[in-house]
């Protein structure tokens, strides 16, 4: 009789999974931060990177289950890079579809809010001028950004979550798996 081979998990898959459930859960922050009266402020920020670091550890637990309760740390950081990017791209895609058609004020809040911290931090004039002239940044760019400041933070965050979770099997593990492998092509 022919065994089965064991599954292994897949990375992509995973990640993407995870990554779209992360990037559901930071859309479902961004409408509803708004309806509890916080406008856009550091809290939003903060709780994107929450609900990413959530999801990495979640997804590298969840990878570790299904292959035998290891983990190295280069596929915990591969993991981690993918499932940043997939949640960056779905959830920065909402923010543009907001920034563009939903709420196309928010972005002039948002520049109206960074010029008075700029007047109370003692900016000189001419920055001032400078940064009225341009009117801040358009959809894109911020989105554009916002997406780099995601993915650039999901590395780092990915990194030390792979270090921490990694576990890498035993010699013995490894020895027996290859010498398994190799008794099974010779018998067929």
């Amino acid at each position: 009789m022919k065994q089965k081979p064991e599954k292994k998990p897949k990375l992509a898959l995973l990640a993407l999974k995870w990554g779209v459930f992360t990037g559901i859960g930071i859309i479902i922050t961004h409408i509803l931060l708004p309806q509890a009266g916080l406008l856009p402020c550091a809290l939003w920020v903060y709780s994107d990177f929450v609900l990413l670091v959530f999801a990495l550890i979640l997804a590298q637990i969840v990878f570790k289950r299904k292959n035998k309760g290891y983990i190295s740390l280069k596929c915990g950081f591969i993991l981690g890079l993918l499932l940043s990017l997939f949640s960056g791209l779905f959830s920065r895609l909402y923010l543009w579809v907001e920034l563009q058609f939903i709420d196309a004020g928010l972005l002039v809040h948002l520049c109206e809010e960074l010029e008075f911290k700029l007047i109370q931090a003692g900016s000189h004039a001419s920055e001032i001028e400078q940064f009225i002239k341009h009117k801040g940044p358009t959809a894109w760019r911020f989105v554009s950004f916002n997406f780099l400041l995601f993915i650039s933070v999901g590395i780092v965050l990915s990194l030390i979550v792979s270090f921490l979770m990694q576990k890498k099997p035993p010699p013995s593990m490894i020895v027996y798996d290859h010498v398994e492998r190799a008794s099974t092509k010779k018998q067929k």
